[in-house]
């Protein structure tokens, strides 16, 4: 009697879990302009006299590596494939070794050195067209905000058939700032949210610029990277929202086969520890927002009394 593998065998052999890392470069990729492009023209060998940017060549490379990421959810896309394109486990960090301390020294030396560069050129072959993400300062919540930002702002614009105003998608997306506090989507423009607006639409577009480095970048295997980028194109939010309705399709028919079995979803597994990560960034966020707005306006305060009694020590000595 056999059993079916929600995964398949394969998968059953392999074990591995994704990390947020991997689904964000996964939507970052889904929403590049560039990348897109690569995909429209995957048949096309001539491309003299076409439009494109002058690396192109890096994106189709990119595309030809990573293939068509348009018809199934990351979820799909992982355990059909996806997962062998990155270096997860990678050789072992450290080497041991049984040394024979009888040999002279000489010998000893130069056999540990002849094992260590044998190590290293190892770790080098294995790691050898294997996609690596960067590593930087840019965390995964911050990265998240961004995609999620361009995804609201697309799904706003079809909805709304107009382009939406930036500081409308920062209260919809719940930018971490004190300027959405009293706002909403449909707030009617005044002179009192003004300040917040004007706030609110400089973050806005300082999200969709980052956020299409990051993308753009993504598609020249630069992961994650806000590295200004002269040959970025624009988000075109008409084919954002078109990919995004096409991958609710694609998930809802991944739910719908796993309906009787949820605990068998890859997100179930990995979802949770990012979840905690959320949750703890989030409180910590908050607090630090607090405090700087405290020391701000406690500091606004002391500049008031201190002008204050300048102006009372000015009439004091106008009235001597």
């Amino acid at each position: 009697m056999t059993t079916a593998s929600a995964f398949g065998e394969k998968w059953k052999q392999v074990q591995l879990m994704p990390t947020f890392e991997h689904e964000l470069f996964f939507f970052f990729l889904l929403i590049s302009p560039s990348y897109a492009l690569a995909h429209e023209l995957r048949s096309k060998k001539n491309l003299k006299g076409l439009a494109l940017p002058k690396d192109f060549d890096l994106v189709r490379n990119t595309y030809k590596k990573i293939g068509n990421i348009y018809n199934s959810t990351f979820e799909d896309w992982w355990q059909e494939g996806g997962y062998e394109l990155f270096d997860l486990e990678g050789p072992s960090q450290k080497l041991t070794l049984n040394i024979d301390l009888n040999k002279p020294e000489q010998v000893v030396l130069k056999e540990v050195t002849k094992l260590v560069k044998q190590a290293i050129q190892s770790k080098s072959i294995e790691k050898k067209g294997k996609i690596a993400f960067l590593k930087n300062k840019l965390h995964a919540s911050s990265l998240n905000d961004r995609k999620n930002f361009v995804f609201i702002k697309a799904t706003a614009n079809f909805k709304q058939q107009r382009d939406v105003e930036n500081w409308r998608v920062a209260v919809k997306a719940r930018v971490l700032s004190k300027w959405i506090e009293g706002l909403t989507f449909e707030s009617e423009p005044n002179a009192t949210n003004l300040k917040a607006r004007t706030f609110l639409g400089e973050l806005g577009v300082k999200f969709i610029k980052e956020a299409t480095y990051i993308s753009e970048n993504a598609a020249r295997l630069e992961f994650p990277s806000t590295n200004k980028l002269e040959t970025a194109l624009p988000f075109n939010y008409e084919l954002v929202a078109s990919i995004l309705y096409q991958y609710k399709k694609y998930e809802d028919e991944m739910l719908e086969r796993y309906k009787d079995e949820p605990e068998k979803l890859i997100r179930e597994k990995y979802l949770l520890g990012i979840k905690r990560h959320f949750r703890k960034k989030r409180r910590v966020e908050k607090i630090v927002e607090k405090a700087v707005s405290t020391a701000v306006t406690k500091a606004v305060e002391k500049e008031r009394e201190n002008q204050s009694r300048l102006i009372q020590r000015r009439s004091a000595s106008v009235r001597r």
